[in-house]
């Protein structure tokens, strides 16, 4: 029985310090936001109207030039900058979920807002935990994830 325990304790600090090390199969549970992305928005003559990041790439935010047009500025990890015109503004988005009786909560760490990029299009995603909505670039409901079906 002594000869054992000498080789569980060897068993258990091998499976504990194999388990403890494997952080490649960890969930991330950090937003990505790239680094020196205000200052590339500044080469754009662009300002940042609300940063919209989320856990995966591409990270987005909302700017708007001097005329006061609106952007979707995209910021792919391979380093990409692309911006796509909103035909819609932040602000117009959210008061039009308000009207629908949404409640938009714009604190940092509440943003139940977010502007996804799903198969090479933008919407709007709203969700507070009881209500979830998909919004396309004009305000309209839509379910991003619904396949056409073939004529």
């Amino acid at each position: 029985m002594i000869r054992i325990w000498p080789m569980l304790v060897l068993v258990f600090t091998i499976i504990i310090a194999g388990c403890s090390s494997n952080k490649g199969d960890v969930a991330r549970d950090e937003l990505y936001i790239p680094e020196g992305y205000a200052e590339k928005l500044k080469a754009l003559d662009l300002t940042e109207v609300a940063a919209l990041p989320y856990f995966s790439s591409p990270f987005i935010t909302v700017a708007e030039d001097h005329s006061g047009q609106q952007y979707a500025v995209l910021f792919d990890k391979s380093g990409e900058v692309r911006q796509e015109k909103l035909p819609l503004k932040y602000e117009e988005i959210i008061d039009s979920l308000q009207r629908k009786g949404y409640k938009i909560d714009q604190a940092p760490n509440k943003l139940n807002l977010h502007l996804f990029e799903i198969n090479h299009n933008l919407y709007w995603s709203y969700s507070d935990g009881e209500a979830s909505v998909y919004l396309d670039g004009k305000g309209n409901e839509t379910d991003p994830f619904k396949k056409e079906e073939p004529n």
